[in-house]
């Protein structure tokens, strides 16, 4: 399908917004993925708040131009998707990753995370971060340690004052 050059600037400010929103990007090769894979993959992605658009690789380059993903235009070559995390940054990377396990002719090319260039084998920096509920959990966890932990000192402290 041959795009106006008004629809081609329509699909850049499209992206461009998103990627302004985005935590992370994630470029995917979809050679040889069959197309009902990748509509399971959208519905995973839309119930996991993840943007995931197959766009062509100039609108891309021209959409990433000047912003913190540009490290990634040199891996956007062949068919490609991009996937964008809106609420955390491992969103995506773990959606893939588990999406990776049943479908191996999909591949990740390289992710973006605070303007670094992640490559394919390093996707798990991103799987790893602990997602807001998680890392809650973790401090309130300390708080609790820091808390007994004290009141532990406090009460050894007490008692060797009445001996």
């Amino acid at each position: 399908m041959i795009l106006s050059f008004n629809n081609k600037k329509k699909i850049v400010n499209k992206i461009s917004k998103i990627i302004s929103k985005s935590l992370s990007i994630i470029i995917i090769s979809i050679c040889g993925i069959e197309v009902n894979k990748i509509t399971e993959l959208r519905k995973k992605c839309i119930k996991n708040k993840v943007y995931l658009k197959i766009v062509q690789n100039n609108l891309l380059k021209i959409s990433i131009k000047n912003t913190k993903y540009e490290c990634l235009e040199n891996n956007i070559v062949g068919p490609t998707m991009m996937v964008c995390s809106l609420e955390h940054p491992g969103t995506a990377a773990r959606l893939l990753k588990d999406f990776l396990k049943e479908n191996k002719k999909l591949s990740i090319k390289a992710a973006s995370f605070e303007g670094k260039l992640i490559t394919s084998d390093k996707i798990d920096i991103l799987t790893n971060l602990p997602t807001y509920k998680e890392s809650l959990i973790n401090l309130i966890n300390i708080l609790k340690e820091i808390s007994i932990g004290k009141f532990i000192k406090l009460l050894n402290i007490i008692v060797k004052k009445k001996k």
